[in-house]
């Protein structure tokens, strides 16, 4: 679920910073490779030597950096008795089973401008 799920959140980011209008471009940068193995918490952040180079090989003005990916998932687990049509019409007990998985999915993002701002000499 890691990696398809980190892959889908990525996915969900950009197809919401396509419909939001802001932007004129777009673009999953996926050459780019500057994960760390995460442990629940936030890595380092981006080198500001590193965000400008990706800008400059990509033409971006700003980068979102999916910097935290975690899931906690738990199952609910619990065998019910109940009763079923035999094959002469005589109730049988039997075990049924019910499973409920819950998936709670967090992420954490990075948000790096490649735009310097300079202030009018007055």
């Amino acid at each position: 679920m890691g990696k398809d799920g980190a892959h889908e959140s990525v996915v969900g980011l950009f197809d919401e910073l396509i419909n939001n209008n802001r932007f004129s471009e777009v673009k999953i940068i996926d050459s780019v490779d500057v994960r760390s193995q995460g442990l629940g918490i936030f890595p380092s952040a981006l080198s500001w030597k590193t965000i400008e180079r990706i800008c400059y090989e990509n033409n971006v003005d700003a980068i979102f950096a999916l910097s935290f990916y975690d899931t906690d998932t738990k199952i609910d687990y619990k065998a019910v008795t109940i009763e079923v049509d035999g094959p002469l019409g005589i109730k049988n007990p039997a075990v049924e089973h019910h499973a409920t998985i819950a998936t709670l999915i967090k992420t954490g993002w990075n948000i790096h401008t490649c735009i310097v701002w300079y202030q009018p000499v007055v």
